[in-house]
């Protein structure tokens, strides 16, 4: 295992209807699912960022479980058994006592001693990218861990006996008291708050969107609820979930205007920014224009006050559009690929570039009418490449198609 102790890895929400649970969260937070077919849970969903990243899992409440529905994250353990006992030395409980799970890890869950559960693990497979922070985090990544305590001094006491934690920093709420940064190491995990009517313990999670009154609408319009935490930061939003998944929700933290991933994508364009980018933003799900700047003087391309630069993110990476002026034509060297859960929604990228002027090619290539070129591939035909049984006849149905075609793949696999 490569992650740092007492560091989140894993985030889950254990739902009375995983179905509709399901449903709502890729709703509303953009994200995709895959079942991994678990021994140990044959049901268990892995919940994927819009990048790719797993971030959650999402299972049924199983009989006779010590917990309601509700979320639950993992923290990196280098020993989960020696954490365990570290646990119950600082007076916390066992819920469930260290297990291995197969291709997994071996994992515990445990309560502190104000009863709050969550998770040690030492995972067995690659560094976790489920929790990262805001200033780095693209959409659907957790980016805050917020602990509400009867006695957060004492709270946070308990996990730095554990991990080493520490409050650094703090945003006064007036009675409700502080609000208390937690960091490890440099980073900042989170923050830690006393009780409040209303507001008992346990733990809460942020997860990073790029425009919290879009999210906002779409979790109203599927049944959830929102409302904004009494001293709270407005952007902010709680949200509660469908599916049952208990009082205890995660909330939406939109990413600061103007923040860009360390590395971006750049794109020139000759007087078109503007419009290209409402059109890519509109075409991805869970993709926003995240600012627009204006030449502050006259240059080749254009006067002052013209628009310079359009930045903006696809299903959370950051691109940014340059109005450069009359310049060197895209190519196939440089491609954008959507990946499409179902023929539905290839078809629906498909079609919206060919509507507004762009070009079929072949193999699922098209270009816009920018000359930009995407790739629109059914995320079926990703696992079929990938199989060795089935690769080479999926490969070969796959070049003589122009808009890939998933029913013809199937039947090019059972022939």
């Amino acid at each position: 295992m490569t992650d740092r102790e007492g560091l989140p890895i894993w985030y889950e929400l254990l739902a009375r209807d995983p179905d509709a649970a399901e449903r709502f969260y890729t709703h509303v937070l953009g994200w995709s699912v895959e079942r991994p077919q678990l021994a140990a849970a044959p049901d268990y969903r892995v919940l994927a960022a819009p990048d790719g990243d797993g971030v959650a899992g999402l299972m049924a409440v199983p009989p006779g479980a010590p917990m309601a529905p509700g979320w639950l994250f993992y923290l990196a353990a280098d020993d989960v058994d020696a954490t365990v006992e570290r646990v119950t030395a600082a007076g916390g409980a066992v819920a469930m006592p260290a297990t291995d799970i197969p291709e997994v890890g071996r994992i515990a869950l445990v309560a502190d001693p104000q009863g709050t559960l969550f998770y040690v693990m030492r995972g067995d497979g690659d560094e976790s990218r489920a929790f990262r922070t805001a200033d780095t985090a693209t959409a659907g990544h957790a980016v805050w861990n917020e602990l509400t305590a009867p006695d957060q001094d004492a709270a946070l006491a308990f996990y730095a006996g554990l991990f080493g934690w520490r409050h650094e920093g703090a945003l006064p709420m007036g009675e409700l008291g502080d609000y208390k940064f937690v960091h490890s190491g440099t980073t900042c995990l989170g923050a830690t708050m006393n009780s409040f009517a209303g507001k008992g313990p346990g733990w809460q999670f942020y997860f990073m969107v790029d425009d919290v009154d879009a999210a906002v609408e779409r979790l109203t319009g599927a049944g959830g609820a929102c409302g904004t935490g009494a001293g709270r930061d407005p952007r902010r939003q709680l949200l509660g979930g469908r599916g049952g998944s208990g009082g205890r929700g995660v909330r939406l933290r939109r990413r600061a205007a103007g923040v860009m991933d360390k590395v971006s994508v750049w794109l020139w364009c000759d007087g078109t920014a503007e419009e290209q980018a409402a059109f890519y933003t509109g075409l991805v799900p869970g993709s926003a224009i995240t600012g627009v700047s204006r030449a502050p003087a006259d240059y080749p391309a254009g006067k002052a006050g013209d628009v310079l630069t359009v930045t903006f993110t696809l299903a959370g990476r950051s691109f940014a559009m340059l109005n450069g002026g009359a310049g060197p034509a895209h190519s196939e060297a440089m491609s954008l690929q959507v990946d499409c859960i179902d023929q539905a929604e290839v078809d629906r990228c498909w079609d919206a570039i060919l509507a507004n002027g762009g070009t079929e090619v072949a193999c699922g290539w098209i270009k816009d009418r920018w000359g930009v070129a995407w790739q629109i591939v059914p995320r079926r035909l990703t696992e079929l490449m990938q199989d060795p049984v089935h690769g080479p006849k999926a490969m070969q149905a796959m070049m003589a198609m122009v808009r890939i075609d998933v029913a013809a793949l199937e039947r090019a696999i059972a022939s």
